[in-house]
């Protein structure tokens, strides 16, 4: 197959500034069967705004052969079988993931590793990028730690970050196993800009890579609790005073609230939701939604149950469904099971989603 010189987001042959090398991406690079759901097939179009897929968990054991000069970081456990003539043949094992995504450089330096809770991070960049793999190693290991106990356990032994040459809009794209973070400047690597994208594509690792979702219909499953752990990384490992944010989600869930009357978005939606609605501009107005009053939305149950009720709740459901396909329904469900469950979250319920 021709893989495209393109500064493409998921499949792609490309350089970074400055050097004489190459990394591939292969980034769903092969034919995933669409989910029977309801006595169907979902058949959703591909979507080039956002990541908005929808595959049940596999097992892969992939053999791939290519000049020994790559360095391969994989979703799952890359390991390097044998060299010879100039070749090298890696075998690639995951089991239990949703989609296999292989990048394979000669760009990336020796990578940054560390340990945490038994799995191993990997951080990976070129040498020109050290200070941003460095960066990005520790706030993953972090990550992993937090939401480890949050929710529940990262089910695998490895994770890998990287840098990734993709359009500056994308921030950072995950995979299971495997996060690609968008190069940054030195600033960003100081002011948090990098703790914010790590943390959110970690996150995901927990919500859309163990804890599934249809991306496409129901992103509030994966992208708006992916929004939220943004907040719960701040507070734990960034020390913000909780009144601190909240005081920024109050100026989000303030601009929801105004804007009830007149434009009818709800956390719930869908893609074809938002393509009816807003026509061209619906990529814009479902990022504000769905990661802004979505991550507003689970702020406020966070604080109407309390503290330990909320994570009683989000690790219950995180054991329950873990390596499932659940909806936004059963999610509903869930809350309204919950132990913390009371009137504000079910008010929150109502005005947030359009079948409160």
């Amino acid at each position: 197959a021709d893989i495209p010189h393109a500064k493409s987001e998921r499949f792609q042959v490309c350089s970074f500034d400055g050097s004489d090398g190459t990394t591939y991406r292969l980034c769903q690079f092969y034919p995933v069967l669409c989910v029977w759901r309801d006595g169907q097939f979902v058949t959703h179009p591909y979507e080039f705004n956002g990541e908005a897929f929808f595959s049940e968990c596999s097992d892969y054991e992939l053999t791939l052969r290519l000049p020994e000069e790559y360095t391969v970081v994989a979703s799952g456990e890359e390991t390097l079988q044998g060299t010879g003539n100039g070749q090298a043949v890696w075998r690639i094992s995951a089991q239990r993931m949703r989609d296999l995504v292989i990048t394979a450089s000669t760009e990336f330096a020796e990578p940054y590793t560390g340990q945490i809770d038994g799995v191993t991070v990997n951080s990976y960049g070129t040498a020109d990028q050290s200070a941003q793999a460095k960066a990005s190693l520790d706030i993953a290991l972090d990550s992993v730690a937090l939401f480890g106990e949050k929710f529940g356990p990262y089910p695998y032994s490895e994770l890998d970050v990287c840098v990734a040459l993709m359009p500056d809009v994308a921030g950072g794209i995950e995979y299971p196993g495997l996060v690609e973070i968008i190069n940054v400047s030195d600033s960003q690597v100081e002011d948090g800009t990098l703790a914010t994208v790590v943390s959110h594509e970690a996150a995901h690792q927990w919500f859309y890579g163990v804890v599934g979702n249809d991306q496409y219909d129901e992103p509030l499953l994966d992208e708006s609790f992916a929004a939220f752990c943004e907040q719960v990384y701040r507070q734990y490992v960034g020390g913000v005073d909780p009144a601190d944010i909240d005081g920024q989600v109050s100026l989000w869930a303030d601009m929801f609230e105004s804007s009830l009357e007149t434009q009818p978005y709800r956390v719930d939606m869908g893609l074809d939701d938002f393509k009816e609605l807003a026509g061209d501009a619906y990529s814009d107005q479902y990022a504000i939604v769905i990661y802004e009053f979505g991550k507003d939305f689970l702020w406020k149950v966070r604080q109407a149950m309390g503290e330990d009720a909320f994570f009683d709740m989000a690790s219950a459901w995180y054991a329950q469904q873990s390596f499932a396909t659940p909806t936004i329904d059963q999610f509903v469900e869930h809350l309204r099971q919950s132990e913390g469950y009371n009137d504000r979250v079910e008010e929150l319920i109502g005005l947030y989603m359009s079948r409160g």
